[in-house]
């Protein structure tokens, strides 16, 4: 039996035997009584009820969620029968997937697993196998080396922001994402995301601390890793941003090149298991707003927390899934629950957004926003209390009366060449340099208040095929075949790209979205601490 260290900027692992003293970095904390090597269904399915509630038909059925990594492959055999979606790079960046390497392609395609891992003989099971999970590709080397530049990709390259946008103009409810530094969500994309009662989860990294802390925020849910017994472990983020904790040790990770299973540690797992929890409750309470699911999951944590009590350890708590899912939502204010020590001040750019500020390609163009005209009254479905007599004010706001309806999406959409993953009918990837619409240049014009219907925005998406593609998107008619670079499930030893600077050199760890990947690590990865590999 061997443990992987998984979950943060790369995936540093190497071979630990039960029961052996590990590094101190990445020390797992106690066994899970029973295990035995080699099982792919984790612990915490049944130690936290996972398996009660999919016998009762909670499995995330009727719920999207997306994330975005490096690398992933739909013919892993933990994903046969899983609703995957798999949207690569676009066409102009398919020659980095030259220096894709095994472990970013294990850390996807483990991550994906985590949430929609069909189970069975020999699979991981996930804790929502039925939600639908859109996986899309980032950048597969580090920004600091000059191969990534040395071709046509520079315009196009999408940071995982802007792939959070496609995610939801494709219809996903919830995104989780466990490769940080890759572009996150700013105080604006992130404050869109809660008007429209979206959720993000990012990871909060393996150092200790969490990794770009005075970048995350408001809203956005930052996960840390618990143990078997509940313990938060010594290199998992801790902080004042923390929002909630998840099993993050002894998790099941096979491994692309031989097909096994050993187990891993890392808020990189953590993370989408946090994700899938959510989107268990989605599915049982249809009705109640994402608002009120996340703040139901943070008020019932493992032993409650009715007020909401926040340490530096566990945020507002270890999440408690069967708890979660019993509390009826209706309960708990509609307002978002990870807002704890941010740095901006409290929600200061929700006037900015409504007046039309920031620039179309700073929002990545989404459909339901436009520079000077503001956001589409008709997506919003939360305000900050006191702001809602600013939505209409912005300068062309009579560009929501006017402005005609985007083409939808194309029909005819092929499949990708995999099994059980399908293909829909979303963007392959963002041109930065598009446009929303032609704005009218009419001043003061009031746009009546369309807010706050409190129905999940999901529900009318779910109905219409989704929100219209925006001008300015690419559009191919679906999802293109797999690029080259991916080879069928299990793959052949490959070589890791050569790194810029050797592993620990010191340099210190990168705020998201500000610049190349932290030196000291071999590449930009799966969200993870410093890459010394645990030792016996």
């Amino acid at each position: 039996m061997s443990l992987l260290v998984a979950g943060g900027l790369v995936a540093g692992h190497g071979p630990v035997a039960p029961g052996a003293a590990h590094a101190q970095e990445y020390a797992p904390g106690p066994q899970p009584p029973g295990l035995v090597a080699g099982d792919p269904v984790g612990w915490y399915i049944g130690e936290y009820g996972y398996d009660q509630l999919h016998a009762q038909g909670i499995d995330g059925a009727g719920v999207t969620i997306a994330i975005a990594e490096q690398a992933f492959d739909p013919n892993s055999p933990d994903l046969v029968g899983a609703d995957v979606t798999y949207i690569p790079l676009p066409e102009e960046c398919s020659y980095l997937n030259e220096f894709v390497s095994d472990e970013t392609i294990s850390h996807g395609n483990n991550v994906a697993a985590t949430i929609v891992g069909q189970g069975g003989p020999g699979q991981i099971l996930g804790v929502a196998p039925k939600a639908k999970l859109l996986v899309y590709q980032l950048q597969t080397i580090n920004l600091g080396d000059h191969r990534w530049q040395d071709g046509p990709c520079d315009d196009v390259l999408p940071t995982s922001s802007q792939r959070f946008v496609e995610a939801q103009v494709a219809g996903a409810d919830i995104m989780s994402l466990s490769v940080l530094s890759s572009g996150e969500p700013d105080a604006w994309n992130m404050a869109l995301m809660m008007m429209r009662e979206k959720a993000y989860f990012r990871g909060g990294g393996n150092w200790g601390e969490v990794f770009g802390a005075e970048a995350v925020p408001m809203g956005a849910g930052v996960v840390t890793a618990v143990g078997y017994d509940g313990a938060v472990l010594d290199w998992a983020a801790k902080g004042p941003e923390v929002s909630l904790a998840a099993p993050g040790s002894w998790i099941p990770f096979r491994d692309v090149t031989t097909g096994e299973i050993s187990y891993t540690v890392g808020t990189s797992l953590a993370t989408p298991i946090a994700a899938g929890t959510l989107a268990l409750g989605m599915q049982k309470w249809p009705d109640a707003t994402t608002h009120q699911l996340t703040q139901s999951m943070v008020h019932n944590t493992r032993g409650g927390n009715p007020n909401l009590t926040h340490n530096e350890v566990t945020g507002l708590g270890i999440i408690d899934p069967v708890a979660f899912v019993a509390a009826d939502p209706s309960q708990y204010p509609d307002t978002p629950a990870f807002t704890q020590n941010r740095g901006v001040d409290d929600w200061a750019v929700v006037p900015e957004l409504l007046d039309g500020y920031p620039s179309n390609m700073s929002m990545h163009n989404p459909p339901w926003y436009q520079q000077d005209a503001g956001v589409d009254p008709a997506e919003i479905q939360w305000l900050p209390p006191g702001m809602e007599d600013l939505v209409g004010t912005a300068p062309n706001a009579d560009y929501w009366e006017t402005a005609g309806a985007s083409p939808g999406p194309s029909a005819g959409a092929s499949p990708l060449p995999s099994t059980g993953a399908t293909a829909a009918d979303v963007p392959a990837g963002l041109i930065l340099a598009g446009l929303v619409g032609v704005p009218v240049v009419l001043v003061g014009v009031v746009v009546a208040l369309v807010v706050v219907a409190r129905r999940r925005g999901r529900s009318k998406e779910a109905a219409t095929g989704g929100p219209p593609v925006p001008h300015g998107y690419a559009h191919p008619g679906g999802v293109p075949p797999q690029p080259g670079g991916f080879q069928q499930y299990p793959y052949p030893q490959q070589a890791t790209p050569q790194q810029q600077a050797p592993p620990n050199s010191g340099a210190p760890p990168v705020p998201p979205g500000s610049g190349p990947w932290p030196l000291q690590h071999p590449g930009p990865g799966p969200q993870s601490g410093p890459p010394q590999d645990p030792q016996d």
